[in-house]
């Protein structure tokens, strides 16, 4: 999940943490050729999931909810490498990206399957990546 106000440090948040060194014009590190690939949601479209699963009895179609459980994320895989030059792009920003080891336990690929979450609660998150990083973009800038 990503969004506006969500700092990025050692231990998550590649979005903000590649837009902060971005707009500060400092290179960001992609580690392991960045093939690695990820699921992006936009806080809202999370939000509006996990609210849906909270607050349903039934789901539409007709199953009961109580005791279910349901990945909520979009089902759209990133690569980190395009992650970055998608954030260059939107920044209007040169690229500078330097290419670091990878680490130890980290996952090729990380993606919900949301069918159940489509299928009961009618949710599927509606902001594209970049749409969402333009709007994370702009509270940036507002600060």
């Amino acid at each position: 999940v990503y969004g506006p106000r969500s700092p990025g440090n050692d231990y998550g948040q590649v979005v903000n943490i590649f837009l902060e060194n971005i707009i500060a014009e400092r290179q960001i590190t992609v580690h392991d050729e960045g093939k690695q690939t990820r699921s992006f949601t936009w806080i809202d479209d999370a939000i509006e999931g996990i609210m849906l699963a909270g607050t349903l009895d039934r789901g539409v179609d007709g199953s009961l909810l109580s005791g279910g459980a349901w990945n909520i994320g979009m089902p759209k895989e990133t690569s980190i490498l395009e992650l970055a030059k998608l954030i260059y792009e939107i920044c209007e920003k040169e690229e500078k990206i330097i290419f670091g080891k990878g680490h130890p336990g980290d996952s090729n690929r990380r993606i919900p399957d949301i069918s159940n979450t489509e299928t009961q609660l009618g949710w599927y998150p509606m902001t594209e990546l970049q749409q969402g990083l333009e709007k994370t973009l702009r509270s940036f800038q507002m600060v």
